[in-house]
């Protein structure tokens, strides 16, 4: 391809020069843009996948050492090692795949409703959706995730301690070994519940900010309509300019109509059209040229859609074909291009590199930043061109209005039929959803990671509730004789949830540390926020130990209302 650029400017000089060919894969292009996010979200997920995993770890241990003495039996039976671990990795499997079957059906029926919410957004969205290639991968990772987390139980609960196990009773052995395994569960579970809340809040806090973000134009009670003139309809610049002439002025005149306008490209549509920029006077390489947004704008443009004028004036009546070419700009471009001075009369071109056939247009007017590409980006350089002097072939037509600008849909198309019977209208939308979906991504993003976010709390919850519910019930001899030597309920209570908070404040800070090295991963997708935001990394902790504290309290309390007399002769 670089040999054929440099044969066509060889060949054609005159519009090929400096002209150069990029090439990069399809697939990248389609989804540059989400890549980031996406992989963001699988890491998030694969989180929560370990949380969840642990869990179940702890449950299985749980529930292990529960049958601490049926194992025991088995074994002085002549039940082999081997024999008792295949055992418990079935069931351990089993209720993995049954968690996968019914997640790849929460999977089938929730694709559609997140699709109809964000997929304006997500590039190839109509190939999304549960397949066999999902179901194969849902198997394959509820077998493993079966088999590997369930192997430490099972090899825990396999080598009893038959002596002491038949001794004690059922439930009275609860050895060293198993407590530490379950807090380690819990301390694991609580630091990447922490590192998905510190990354969901750093994200909900970047999406308040860029929702805050002034777009520099009026998007309440306005309607956008789009429509394209055909080549074998409108093939010269004075039927394209002519058509707009027709149409405008019948719109403006609907009932509840304040003013009708014509630009292409809206901001924040997604369309752009960006070009080099060459100020007279100011000679400059081709690869040093700086890049200006263009747009065709009709002389209605900046009052209806509300862009405040700073210098000079609006396009009008005086700005035709033939005329002299005019053109304003954003204030941006001003102060990059002619910094200090007076830009009114000021001429450039959009034709690289400059020759005596290069278009010039005279600046008239100066006029407010707008956001044309995202809310996230910074305005840039923007020119704008009469549409009724530089025709283009597609527009969206700009009502505002003093009603419900969804209201006059219907006779928008009307009076656009009227003018051509032949001619479509299409993307028929508000300027307020216009606005709306130009967040869409960062909005699904933030929603999607928030969701995982809270579901790592509740389960780190359950999980410390778990372990402390079961170490209660483990201790219950213990606790109830403490409490028959003179031990107080307040004192018991202050020891469980020691023991327990103690768990959380080490995982809490595990996740902190993780969380503080890994943010530089989300900076991409942040606006407004920095990575290591101190109200999000003192914010996050302070709700997790609390959510922590109530689900540590709950088993405590409970271990204070145990009778003495019974506890001494639980078993």
């Amino acid at each position: 391809m670089s040999g054929i650029a440099a044969r066509l400017a060889k060949a054609h000089p005159d519009t090929n020069t400096n002209w150069s060919i990029r090439l990069s894969p399809l697939q990248e292009t389609m989804v540059e843009n989400i890549r980031p996010a996406l992989f963001v979200l699988l890491g998030a997920v694969g989180l929560v996948l370990l949380i969840a995993c642990a869990n179940v770890a702890n449950l299985l241990l749980s529930r292990l050492a529960a049958r601490e003495r049926e194992v025991a039996v088995r074994t002085a039976l002549g039940a082999g090692r081997g024999r008792l671990i295949r055992q418990f990795l079935t069931e351990s499997t089993l209720l993995s795949l049954a968690g996968g079957l019914l997640g790849a059906g929460l999977a089938a029926l929730g694709t559609p409703l997140l699709l109809a919410l964000f997929g304006n957004r997500i590039p190839r969205a109509a190939e999304v959706g549960v397949d066999t290639t999902v179901l194969a991968f849902t198997l394959g990772l509820s077998l493993a995730t079966g088999l590997l987390f369930g192997l430490l139980p099972a090899l825990h609960a396999s080598n009893p301690n038959l002596q002491s196990t038949l001794r004690d009773g059922a439930k009275g052995a609860g050895d060293r070994r198993g407590r530490r395994t379950r807090s380690a569960l819990v301390f694991a579970e609580v630091a990447l519940a922490m590192i998905l809340l510190i990354s969901a809040g750093l994200l909900i806090r970047s999406l308040r900010a860029l929702q805050n973000v002034q777009p520099g134009f009026r998007s309440d009670h306005a309607l956008s309509v789009q429509v394209a003139l055909p080549d074998t309809t409108y093939g010269t610049e004075e039927k394209q300019a002519a058509f707009y002439r027709d149409l405008l002025p019948r719109l403006a005149a609907l009932p509840g109509v304040q003013n009708a306008a014509a630009g292409y490209p809206l901001p924040l549509s997604g369309d752009r059209m960006r070009l080099a920029f060459q100020a007279e006077g100011q000679p400059a390489e081709v690869t040093d040229l700086p890049r200006a947004n263009m747009a065709f704008v009709s002389p209605t443009y900046f009052s209806t859609l509300g862009i405040p004028l700073r210098q000079g004036r609006a396009f009008d009546g005086r700005d035709s074909i033939g005329g002299d070419k005019v053109a304003v700009i954003n204030r941006s471009l001003a102060e990059k291009i002619w910094p200090g001075q007076s830009v009114l009369g000021r001429r450039f071109s959009f034709d690289v590199p400059v020759d005596e056939k290069s278009d010039w247009f005279r600046v008239v007017g100066v006029v407010g930043d707008v956001h044309h590409s995202e809310l996230k980006e910074e305005s840039g350089n923007q020119a704008y061109l009469p549409i009724f002097q530089s025709p283009n072939s597609e527009a969206a037509l700009v009502i505002r209005t003093a009603v419900n600008p969804a209201g006059l849909a219907a006779a928008v198309a009307r009076i656009v039929r009227e003018v051509d019977p032949a001619l479509p209208v299409a993307h028929v939308k508000t300027l307020d959803a216009l606005l709306y979906d130009s967040v869409a991504e960062p909005r699904a993003q933030t929603f999607l990671l928030s969701l995982l976010a809270a579901l790592a709390l509740v389960l780190s919850a359950v999980g410390i509730y778990g372990v402390l519910s079961y170490s209660v019930a483990e201790r219950t001899r213990e606790i109830g004789l403490r409490m028959a030597l003179g031990a107080g309920a307040g004192q018991i209570l202050r020891q469980l949830l020691r023991e327990g908070l103690g768990i959380v404040l080490a995982g809490t800070v595990a996740g902190l540390l993780g969380a503080f090295f890994l943010a530089r991963v989300l900076a991409s997708l942040l606006y407004g926020v920095t990575p290591r935001d101190p109200w999000t990394f003192v914010g996050v902790p302070l709700v997790l130990l609390a959510v922590a504290l109530f689900a540590t309290w709950i088993p405590a309390r409970r271990a204070t209302r145990v009778e003495p007399v019974v506890a001494l002769r639980y078993e």
